[in-house]
C-alpha cells in the first residue's frame, strides 16, 4: 500500500502534468502568443474574492449587512424591453424601521426586505430579435450545511460559477444567466446570500431568469410540512423574477400574492402565478414555470403566443420552456417536468395551438435540472443540474447563443448554439482543476465565448437554425 504523504504527492504531480497537457489542447493560436500568461493575476484555482468574504456559519450579527441588486424582464406584456429593478437587503438585527415603499419578506427569510420597480430600459439589453448570450445552471449546490453537497467543497462550485458568471459580464458578453431550481439548499437564506455576495455589479445588473425546485419548497426534498420548509417564499422574493403574479399592481407594490404575513402557513402557494414567467431577449424567448403546481394550460397558451406574429415577442427565433424537475418525483404533478410540458405542447390538442406552432417551426426547446447531471437530451433539450450535487459527479457550464446569420445561397437565419464546457466528465475528475486553468487563461486571450472552439473539453449539445422571418 503507498503510504497516504506519497499518494497526496503523486496526485499533485499528475495534476501538474495534466494541466500542461490541457494547456497544450488549446489551438496554435494560443500557444504562438507571446508568453499567454503575461499580465495575469492568480490564474491559480485557489483565487478566492475578497469581497464581502465571510463563511456561510457566520452568524448573521458578524456578517457585513447584504445588500444585492435583481435584473428580471418583464413577465409578458405589451411593450419588449421593460425590466423589474429590484434591492434585496439584510437589515441589521436592531433596525425595525420600514420605509415607505420598502416590503420585508413575508413568511421565510424574514431578516430580508425589498424595493423594486419597473424600468423602460436597461443599457445594454439586446435589441428585438438580436444577438444575446448566456449560462443557465441548475441545482447549484455549494455547502453542506443542510443538505449533503458531495462535490461543492472539493470541486470548488462557489467560486468556479460566480468567477464564470462574472467574467462574462465584465466581457459584455451575458445577457441572461438563470437558475432552475434547488437553488442553492438553502433552508434561511444564509447560503443565498453568500452566493449573491460574490456577483460584481455587472453581473447583477444582468437580467435573471429563475424557478424554484424541490428543494427550494422543501428542504429535504419531498413534501412535508417541516417548519424548517421555505415553502418557495424565501426564494421567490430573493430571487425577485418577475411573474404573473405582479400583474395589474403598482410597479413599487409587493407583487405577489402571498398570503398577509400575520397568518400561519405550511405549504407552498396555492397560486402558481408567484412562479410563472414569460419574455424575451433578443432572439430568445423563456417560459419559466413551477413543477411543483398542476399545469394550467391557458397561461401556456398565452405564453406561447407572445412568441407569435403581432406579439412583442415575435423577433423571437427560439424559446426554452425553463423548469426544475426531469421526471414526476418528489412533488412534481402530472407532465409538469420540463420534458413532460415539451410533450404535451408536441401533442396535436386544441388547448395549446400556439405552443403546438412553435413545436412545428422548430422553435420548442427545453432545459431542466433535478437529476444531478450535464447532457444534451435529444433534439430539443439539455440537462444543466451537474453542478456540485451528489450522482455522476458531472460538473460544467452551459452557454447558450443565439445569433443572427447569412447562410448559404444568402438565406438569413437565426442560429441556436448550446455549448457545454466540461470541467469534471466523472467523479473527482482530475483533470478538472487544469481545465479550469486552461479556461481562465484562454478567457484572458479571447473571452470565454471566443474559447468555445479552441478548448478541447467543450462539446456541442444543440445547433440548429430556424429562418429569420419566423
Amino acid at each position: 500500500m503507498i503510504p497516504s504523504k506519497m499518494l497526496l504527492l503523486n496526485n499533485w504531480i499528475l495534476a501538474i502534468l495534466l494541466s500542461a497537457t490541457v494547456l497544450l489542447s488549446l489551438e496554435p493560436t494560443l500557444a504562438a502568443t507571446n508568453d499567454p500568461l503575461q499580465g495575469l493575476v492568480n490564474v491559480n484555482d485557489d483565487t478566492q474574492p475578497t469581497s464581502s468574504h465571510y463563511s456561510d456559519n457566520d452568524p448573521d450579527e458578524s456578517r457585513p449587512l447584504y445588500s444585492g441588486i435583481r435584473v428580471s424582464p418583464v413577465c409578458g406584456g405589451n411593450k419588449y424591453g421593460r425590466i423589474r429593478f429590484s434591492r434585496v437587503w439584510r437589515r441589521s438585527p436592531k433596525d425595525n424601521s420600514s420605509a415607505i415603499g420598502t416590503h420585508a419578506f413575508r413568511h421565510r427569510w424574514t431578516q430580508y426586505s425589498f424595493e423594486t420597480t419597473i424600468k423602460e430600459h436597461i443599457p445594454g439589453f439586446p435589441d428585438p430579435g438580436g444577438n444575446v448570450r448566456g449560462v443557465i445552471f441548475g441545482d447549484v449546490c455549494i455547502s453542506s450545511k443542510f443538505v449533503p453537497c458531495l462535490y461543492g467543497k472539493s470541486y470548488g462550485t462557489l467560486h468556479k460559477i460566480t468567477w464564470l458568471i462574472n467574467t462574462l459580464a465584465e466581457q459584455g458578453a451575458l445577457n441572461f444567466w438563470g437558475m432552475l431550481g434547488d437553488n442553492l439548499y438553502d433552508e434561511d437564506g444564509s447560503l443565498t446570500e453568500l452566493f449573491f455576495s460574490k456577483l460584481s455589479l455587472k453581473a447583477q445588473e444582468t437580467p435573471l431568469i429563475a424557478v424554484p425546485g424541490n428543494h427550494d419548497f422543501w428542504t429535504k426534498g419531498g413534501p412535508s410540512t417541516d417548519p424548517r420548509n421555505q415553502f418557495g417564499y424565501g426564494y421567490a422574493q430573493f430571487y425577485m423574477i418577475d411573474t404573473l403574479s405582479s400583474r395589474g399592481k403598482h410597479p413599487n407594490d409587493f407583487p405577489f400574492s402571498f398570503p398577509p404575513a400575520s397568518k400561519k402557513i405550511d405549504s407552498i402557494p396555492d397560486d402558481d402565478s408567484n412562479f410563472f414567467h414569460y419574455s424575451a431577449m433578443g432572439g430568445i424567448g423563456f417560459i419559466a414555470f413551477s413543477g411543483g403546481h398542476e399545469m394550467d394550460r391557458a397561461k401556456f397558451e398565452a405564453a406561447c403566443k407572445y412568441f407569435l406574429p403581432g406579439s412583442p415577442g415575435q423577433d423571437v427565433g427560439f424559446v426554452f420552456l425553463l423548469g426544475h424537475w426531469s421526471s414526476r418525483n418528489m412533488g412534481c404533478q402530472e407532465n409538469m417536468f420540463s420534458g413532460g410540458v415539451h410533450r404535451t405542447m408536441m401533442m396535436n390538442n386544441s388547448s395549446m395551438p400556439s405552443c403546438r406552432r412553435l413545436f412545428k417551426e422548430n422553435r420548442l426547446y427545453f432545459a431542466d435540472g433535478h437529476f444531478h447531471e450535464n447532457r444534451a437530451l435529444g433534439q430539443f433539450g439539455v440537462r444543466v443540474g451537474g453542478q456540485g450535487m451528489i450522482d455522476t459527479g458531472t460538473f460544467g457550464f452551459p452557454l447558450f447563443q443565439v445569433t443572427n446569420e447569412v447562410a448559404a445561397g444568402g438565406k438569413r437565419v437565426k442560429r441556436l448554439l448550446v455549448s457545454y464546457i466540461a470541467l469534471a466528465r466523472y467523479p473527482d475528475d482530475l483533470l478538472l482543476t487544469p481545465r479550469f486553468t486552461a479556461l481562465r487563461v484562454c478567457s484572458k486571450l479571447y473571452g470565454v465565448f471566443g474559447c468555445l472552439p479552441k478548448l478541447s473539453f467543450v462539446d456541442t449539445w444543440l445547433n440548429v437554425t430556424t429562418p429569420i422571418d419566423v
